[in-house]
C-alpha cells in the first residue's frame, strides 16, 4: 500500500516537473536561463534550476524546518548569483 502511494507521488511530480519544462521553454525550443539552486539533485530535476523573471512558488507536505531550509538556500543562490537587490 505504502508503495502504491509512493510510485504515485512520484509521477505526479514527474508529471508536474515535465509541465514546468514545457511552460519554460523559450521558442526555439531551448530552456530559459536558469538560476542554480546549489542542490545538485534538484538542479537536474529542474533541467539547471530555477527560471529567471519567473514566480515560483515553494510547497511542502508538512510544517517544519526543511521548507525553510531549502528557502534559506534558494534565497543565499540567487545572492550569489548576482539578483540580491539594489548595490
Amino acid at each position: 500500500m505504502v508503495a502504491a502511494a509512493s510510485a504515485e507521488r512520484f509521477a505526479r511530480a514527474r508529471r508536474l516537473l515535465d509541465d514546468y519544462s514545457a511552460r519554460f521553454a523559450t521558442s526555439d525550443g531551448q530552456r530559459s536561463r536558469r538560476t542554480a539552486t546549489g542542490i545538485d539533485p534538484l538542479d537536474a530535476a529542474l533541467g539547471g534550476g530555477l527560471p529567471r523573471g519567473a514566480l515560483c512558488e515553494l510547497v511542502a507536505e508538512r510544517a517544519g524546518l526543511g521548507a525553510l531550509s531549502l528557502a534559506l538556500r534558494l534565497a543565499w543562490s540567487a545572492v550569489v548569483a548576482g539578483g540580491g537587490g539594489r548595490r
